[in-house]
C-alpha cells in the first residue's frame, strides 16, 4: 500500500524554497508516478514545472534522470499567506484596531488575537478587507476605502526597520525596475498573483494583474503607496478597466 506523504504546514515567511517543498509534498498525493519505486517528485518554483526524478542503478552506480510533466489537473485553491494578513491587520492597522473591528474580523474568519494560520482562502481575505474598509472609512466609497487599506499595508511595512532598509535599496532601482518586479512582490504574499507591465511611454505604464473582485483596489493602493515610499514624483495608479478575472491599472509619474 502506498505510504502517505507527511503532513506539512506553510512556513512564515514563506520562501520560494519552502513553498516548493510544500507543493512537492502535496503533489505526491495525486501524481500517478508518486509511488513508483525509486521515484521522487519536486516542484520547480522558478520554472513552475513539476519534475519527476527516477533513479536506476547500473553496476551499483546511481544514475539520475528527470523529465518535466504537467502538474495535476486539479485546480489549486487560491490562498493568501499569513504575512499578508499580518502586514495589514497586525502591523498596518495596529493603531486603529478597535474592539468592534476585532470582533467583526473574527466573524469573517480572522482572529487577530490569536496566532495567524499559515494561509487563508481568498474569500476570507476579501471579506476581511471589505469589513475593515467599512469600519475605518465609512464615509468613503468602498473602492476608496479598499485603496486606503492597500496604502496602509505599505506604510506599516515602510515604518519598520526592515521596510526602511528595503525602500532605501529600492529607491536606487527607480520606479521602472521596481514596477517590473510586481509579479514577484505580490506572489510572495499569495499563491496565485500574476502580473505583466507594459511600458507605453516614459513615465506611463499599464499594469495587468489577475486579481479578482474588490481586492483589486487593495492592489491599487499597494502599488501607489510603494511608488510614493520610493520617492517617485507625483505617482498615480488608476483602475483603467477590469473583468471577472483581471484588472488593468494605468500607472504614471512625473518625469524628473
Amino acid at each position: 500500500m502506498p505510504r502517505s506523504p507527511p503532513s506539512v504546514s506553510l512556513p512564515s515567511p514563506c520562501s520560494a524554497a519552502a513553498r516548493s517543498e510544500l507543493i512537492s509534498r502535496r503533489l505526491e498525493l495525486n501524481h500517478p508516478d508518486a509511488h513508483a519505486p525509486g521515484c521522487f517528485i519536486f516542484w520547480n518554483e522558478r520554472a513552475e514545472q513539476l519534475r519527476v526524478h527516477t533513479k536506476t542503478r547500473v553496476d551499483h552506480c546511481p544514475h539520475y534522470s528527470h523529465r518535466s510533466v504537467a502538474p495535476p489537473s486539479t485546480p489549486t485553491e487560491r490562498v493568501v499567506f499569513e504575512q499578508t494578513f499580518e502586514g495589514l491587520f497586525i502591523t498596518g492597522l495596529r493603531a486603529r484596531m478597535s474592539p468592534a473591528l476585532v470582533a467583526a474580523l473574527k466573524a469573517e474568519g480572522l482572529d487577530v488575537t490569536q496566532k495567524l494560520r499559515p494561509a487563508y482562502p481568498t474569500e476570507v481575505w476579501t471579506k476581511c478587507c471589505l469589513t475593515a474598509a467599512k469600519h475605518l472609512h465609512p464615509q468613503e466609497p468602498v473602492e476608496v476605502g479598499l485603496r486606503l487599506l492597500g496604502e496602509s499595508v505599505v506604510e506599516g511595512f515602510a515604518n519598520g526597520f526592515l521596510g526602511r532598509a528595503l525602500f532605501g535599496v529600492v529607491r536606487v532601482l527607480g520606479p521602472n525596475r521596481a514596477l517590473a518586479r510586481a509579479r514577484q512582490n505580490f506572489r510572495s504574499g499569495n499563491n496565485y498573483s500574476d502580473a505583466t507591465v507594459t511600458k507605453l511611454e516614459n513615465g506611463v505604464h499599464e499594469l495587468w494583474m489577475n486579481e479578482r473582485g474588490p481586492t483589486r483596489y487593495v492592489c491599487q493602493g499597494i502599488v501607489l503607496a510603494a511608488l510614493r515610499e520610493m520617492g517617485t514624483p507625483e505617482p498615480k495608479v488608476e483602475v483603467a478597466r477590469f473583468d471577472d478575472e483581471a484588472v488593468w491599472f494605468h500607472v504614471t509619474w512625473k518625469l524628473s
